[in-house]
């Protein structure tokens, strides 16, 4: 079903054709289809930087199945996870949507929600830009658990990474990673 994707470990940016950018981050993929009212993406799995060109005439849509993310010009970040959705915005709005029970919201630069089947989370102000780092090539986490820092690095890995002390899971890290690298970071 994928227009783009990108292999464990890799990353890809495609110039769509109203001149709009996606980034696909590790083990990603996307749908396009652009008509005269609408262009639309869906995100299959994984993650995408949305550079979108704006068009007045046109919204973009993401649709990361319980999530739909709408604009006409701006830049943003949607991560499909098992569990949750999470659209952070860079530059603009962005007007983000839970499907099943009709809630929105309206984001601005540097804030970020967080869909789940209960619904859309409060809105989070950004402090720093660690939700955009993997743009960079590195991971940053501060006071993060070490299962939500392993799931995150396994992201760029093949195989699998189990914990052979189910303790070690809540233990709090500070870290940064090169993903180009990410064998480094076990």
């Amino acid at each position: 079903q994928a227009d783009y994707y990108t292999p464990v470990g890799a990353s890809q940016t495609v110039r769509l054709s109203d001149g709009s950018n996606v980034t696909l981050n590790t083990d990603s993929a996307v749908a396009v289809a652009f008509n005269e009212e609408q262009r639309f993406v869906r995100l299959l799995k994984g993650e995408a930087y949305f550079d979108v060109r704006r068009d007045e005439g046109r919204p973009f849509v993401v649709d990361s199945g319980e999530t739909e993310t709408r604009v006409l010009g701006t830049r943003f970040i949607v991560r499909d996870g098992a569990a949750e959705d999470k659209v952070t915005v860079m530059q603009g709005l962005v007007n983000v949507s839970n499907k099943a029970n009709r809630q929105n919201v309206l984001l601005h630069p540097d804030e970020q929600v967080v869909n789940t089947s209960s619904g859309l989370t409060a809105v989070r102000l950004l402090a720093d830009h660690r939700e955009s780092g993997w743009l960079k090539g590195r991971l940053s986490f501060q006071d993060t658990p070490l299962e939500q820092v392993v799931n995150d690095v396994d992201r760029y890995l093949p195989g699998l990474i189990l914990f052979s002390d189910p303790t070690l899971k809540t233990y709090r890290i500070n870290a940064r990673f090169d993903v180009t690298r990410p064998s480094r970071a076990l």
